[in-house]
């Protein structure tokens, strides 16, 4: 990243300006004309695409980072693609060092990068995210069908939700939204 470059804060609502780089260290003036630093592993440049409209303009496959959650697009093939958001909820996936948390600080973490990437999701016009949260004892997964349940009943779009597909994501390992 170099002086200049527009940024999003992973697992933040925030973008900014690059307005220094030093070294792992990355300053940037936010949208309100506040500094802030980050290090680098948490910024992502931004991409000036809409991918809502351009995806089908793709020649190849696009697989992009998971812990970079704005944008996930999942392609079979180079003549027949599909589109939706997808995001890994494992706590390694969102944080390096999470060993001193409680499992509640953990679910509660979890669930802040959830709605965040939801409503990123619902804002941007997709139609269709996979949440992937694990077994485990099913507590994230009750935590998200139980905010999904309360969102359908006081928004404004319909939402459905499933177990997604066994072959890819494994059984119960990872929930299916679908928002129109």
């Amino acid at each position: 990243m170099k002086v200049g470059d527009k940024v999003s804060v992973i697992l933040e609502d925030i973008k900014g300006t690059v307005i220094s780089v030093d070294g792992a260290w990355i300053e940037i003036e936010d949208e309100d004309g506040f500094p802030r630093k980050y290090k680098t592993d948490q910024l992502v440049l931004n991409q000036n695409v809409d991918y809502r409209y351009n995806i089908h303009d793709l020649k190849d496959k696009i697989d992009v980072d998971k812990k970079h959650y704005e944008i996930s697009v999942k392609s079979n093939d180079k003549y027949k693609t599909r589109e939706f958001w997808e995001i890994d909820l494992h706590i390694d996936q969102l944080i390096e060092h999470h060993s001193h948390l409680s499992n509640t600080e953990i679910v509660t973490k979890q669930m802040s990068v959830f709605k965040s990437f939801f409503e990123r999701a619902r804002h941007n016009g997709i139609k269709k995210c996979v949440v992937i949260h694990g077994k485990g004892k099913g507590v994230l997964k009750a935590e998200i069908i139980d905010y999904l349940r309360k969102e359908k009943e006081l928004g404004d779009y319909n939402i459905d939700f499933l177990d997604a597909s066994f072959a890819e994501y494994g059984y119960g390992g990872a929930t299916e939204i679908n928002i129109y």
